[in-house]
């Protein structure tokens, strides 16, 4: 799965959670998402440092400010599924 791909699929698969909720996902998704550039977030309305900071992040393996841009609490279980799955 592309980086993209897998953003809209916790887009979509958060979608009912208030603001700041936690979401698990899996070790995959953290590979999938490390994939994203900063230009595809900026195509999604990013602001350039956020998308920065997010991209610089999860390329050294933290979820959180990624999460914190998507107004979600992220976590990573390594026993959950894909967001896919």
């Amino acid at each position: 799965m592309t980086g993209i791909e897998c953003y809209h699929a916790i887009r979509q698969a958060s979608r009912r959670l208030g603001l700041g909720s936690e979401f698990s996902i899996g070790t995959f998704d953290v590979l999938d998402l490390q994939k994203l550039t900063v230009e595809q977030l900026c195509d999604l309305d990013y602001d350039e440092t956020v998308a920065k900071a997010a991209v610089d992040a999860l390329g050294k393996g933290d979820v959180v400010p990624m999460g914190k841009s998507m107004g979600l609490m992220l976590l990573v279980d390594t026993d959950q599924q894909s967001v896919f799955a």
